[in-house]
């Protein structure tokens, strides 16, 4: 579930290492990204907001978009709704990144993981240290691992 598209020449005859690169590159420029997930108080309704993501670039394990990371709240609508589902599957999500140049963008669809402490901590970036003053020992901080869909 991921889609990518630049204003720029496409190469010719691309293979998956360039798109991967340009996806990666997109990501690194953007900052932000929108995430969208489904209303816990209806089935027909997507909720969405700005977020700001762990960028991949310093994220371990991210090189091939096998995971990913935000900040949030855990007392936010945000974090109820990714919670896992009574039968226990994962929550579902789409993200887009969008390069502020107009040069391109990446959306992700993929399924989120509440992250245990360990992780939280050790994933853990300072370009949050603003909203989380305490760092990841902050009482309101949680981390989000989202695994995107191949």
């Amino acid at each position: 579930g991921l889609s990518h598209s630049t204003l720029t020449p496409p190469t010719m005859n691309p293979g998956p290492k360039t798109y991967l690169s340009e996806i990666k590159q997109t990501m690194n420029i953007a900052r932000y990204a929108t995430l969208a997930t489904f209303s816990r108080s209806s089935d027909h309704d997507i909720n969405s907001r700005v977020i700001f993501p762990k960028p991949i670039n310093v994220t371990e394990g991210a090189q091939d978009l096998e995971k990913l990371y935000f900040a949030t709240n855990k007392y936010s609508r945000k974090f109820r709704e990714l919670q896992a589902d009574e039968s226990g599957e994962n929550a579902r999500l789409s993200m887009l990144y969008w390069d502020s140049t107009g040069v391109g963008y990446v959306a992700l669809r993929g399924s989120a993981q509440i992250c245990d402490s360990q992780e939280a901590v050790s994933e853990y970036w300072n370009g949050w240290d603003q909203v989380y003053p305490s760092g990841p020992q902050t009482e309101f901080y949680t981390l989000i691992k989202v695994v995107p869909d191949e």
